[in-house]
């Protein structure tokens, strides 16, 4: 198996910076701190926040379900812990299929 990052990537094309660093982080359950990535701290603002700022619900929701299947023994898994995606904005609905 490859690294998370490549899988993803063979996932979903052209990865936002926000998701390349929940992806990074999510092996660990490490913080993803995205407030860096351009539009202000204002939660209120996200709609204006810029592309490289959005995470799309389908790549949390195949990290927290369809990939968290075949991961079984990361240091996350053990910790019962997950990626943050700090700072970013979340598009489209997270939903159990």
């Amino acid at each position: 198996m490859g690294n998370l990052e490549e899988l993803a990537r063979n996932k979903f094309a052209d990865l936002s910076e926000a998701e390349i660093r929940v992806v990074q982080a999510a092996p660990e359950g490490n913080n993803a701190d995205c407030r860096n990535l351009g539009g202000g701290d204002d939660p209120a603002k996200a709609d204006t926040w810029p592309e490289a700022r959005i995470v799309r619900a389908d790549l949390i929701r195949w990290l927290c379900v369809e990939f968290h299947r075949c991961w079984r023994s990361t240091t996350a898994r053990r910790r019962n812990q997950w990626a943050n995606g700090g700072g970013a904005r979340v598009a489209g609905s997270i939903k159990s299929r």
